[in-house]
């Protein structure tokens, strides 16, 4: 796992990822880009990122960032590619330096990469992990850059655990799920959600905890 400080049992990622700055933190939470897909919208991409790097936000990214629908999936035809990946032969590189140039400017503000089930999909499929792949590519280069931040992997459920500024004051949760279908999604969910409130030992978790989850047709 690339770059990853976890605390790994089953299926659940626990990130520790640092001490928010004194005063106002905020955070874009963003998903199911579908890079590669015909229909992508790449001016309210644009817009997203912008605000979120004039804000100042961390970035949190719950998975799906790129289609990664390839040959042998039964959903697969040419005409689901956008037109920049019509006639390539090296689809998922291409896809890796695409998530780049929309994450490179703000890699210091991105905290985290999660998986989705079209990630999973793809995964399975060719063997190559999109998101490890563009995790690791941010992380060299931040290295590149002399920058000390790094991005981490995600996986497809876990929890973020950012250190309060103030003394003795609790720590900001996040839990986050990328979900698959409807019908299954909130079960598995609160599985998840039960796992993490196991694993950390608090009571009151519902109110500690953001709760960060998307359901996916």
């Amino acid at each position: 796992m690339p770059n990853s400080p976890l605390d790994n049992t089953g299926g659940l990622c626990v990130l520790r990822l640092g001490k928010l700055h004194p005063g106002l933190n905020g955070f874009t939470l963003t998903s199911d880009w579908q890079l590669g897909a015909r229909n992508l919208d790449e001016g309210l991409l644009k817009e997203e990122i912008t605000e979120a790097r004039s804000k100042g936000d961390r970035i949190l990214a719950n998975g799906d960032l790129a289609d990664c629908i390839f040959p042998g999936d039964r959903r697969w035809s040419p005409a689901t590619y956008h037109d920049r990946l019509a006639g390539r032969d090296d689809v998922q590189n291409e896809l890796v330096r695409w998530g780049m140039e929309y994450l490179s400017p703000v890699a210091d503000r991105v905290d985290m990469l999660g998986v989705g089930n079209h990630d999973v999909g793809g995964t399975k499929k060719t063997g190559f992990d999109f998101v490890a792949a563009l995790t690791d590519g941010l992380n060299t280069r931040l290295r590149s850059k002399g920058n000390d931040h790094r991005v981490t992997y995600g996986g497809y459920a876990g929890l973020i655990e950012y250190a309060n500024p103030v003394r003795n004051a609790e720590p900001l949760r996040i839990f986050y799920h990328h979900g698959w279908r409807k019908s299954a999604d909130l079960s598995s969910a609160l599985k998840y959600l039960c796992e993490a409130k196991k694993k950390l030992q608090f009571h009151n978790f519902s109110r500690q905890c953001l709760i960060v989850f998307s359901v996916i047709e």
